[in-house]
């Protein structure tokens, strides 16, 4: 398993060079999750509504995935077994994969949803109602 390096802004780069990269040109891209693991492709984001969540997971089944939040953690982990054949070559990855991102405090981690589509972990998590946008309404006076 391989460790990416946690920004001071709370984002993360696969590099120390990214993160010196992150901090000088202020990426808020990123901000809201910190990673404390990680061995798949990603992509993080967020609107009004919800964060975002995008893991690549070719060849993965829905019900090979095992997805849990505890305590702000959201864990995402599968295993892809190779098949047993002498006859060809293969340079597929196999084995345990795993993903382990902090969530901010103002998502509901009870809420979060999962959808498994052409490869693609898709994870959506609400942002609690304190975090939305609200609308005022002006009033003349």
């Amino acid at each position: 398993m391989s460790r990416v390096n946690v920004a001071r802004d709370g984002g993360y780069s696969l590099t120390p060079l990214g993160n010196l990269f992150d901090r000088l040109l202020g990426s808020e891209t990123l901000a809201p999750f910190t990673q404390s693991r990680s061995s798949l492709p990603l992509a993080i984001w967020q609107d009004e509504q919800n964060f975002h969540v995008e893991i690549d997971a070719p060849g993965v089944k829905p019900e090979d995935v095992h997805l849990s939040v505890h305590n702000r953690d959201l864990t995402v982990s599968w295993e892809r077994k190779a098949e047993k054949r002498e006859d060809r070559m293969d340079t597929r990855t196999y084995g345990r994969f795993e993903q382990q991102l902090r969530l901010p405090t103002t998502a509901d981690e009870g809420k979060v949803q999962a959808t498994l589509t052409n490869g693609v972990l898709r994870l959506a998590v609400p942002k609690t109602e304190q975090a939305k946008p609200r609308k005022i309404e002006v009033k003349a006076a």
